[in-house]
């Protein structure tokens, strides 16, 4: 569904189309990532209408990167290599 709306807006249905997954689990997935300020929604008409916020995504995937840095800052300090598993 991200990779949808980073192409620009989207309906819940034409979501529901792409994953092939109930409306009912697609809007709950759509919630989570509108309380987690990653989508907005709005209405016209019956259709809602989803888009990504870009800004909170990059501000979100810069925070990513710093704390899978930090954890790999982490284990050169202890003297260990840096593993999938210390970076997962």
């Amino acid at each position: 569904m991200i990779q949808r709306l980073a192409e620009g807006p989207a309906t819940v249905t034409d979501l529901v189309e792409l994953v092939d997954l109930s409306q009912p689990l697609v809007s709950w997935h759509l919630r989570t990532l509108k309380a987690a300020g990653l989508v907005e929604t709005r209405r016209v008409g019956r259709e809602v209408i989803c888009s990504l916020r870009r800004d909170e995504f990059e501000r979100y995937e810069r925070a990513q990167a710093w704390l899978l840095a930090a954890g790999t800052d982490a284990d050169a300090a202890r003297g260990r290599p840096a593993t999938d598993e210390a970076t997962a």
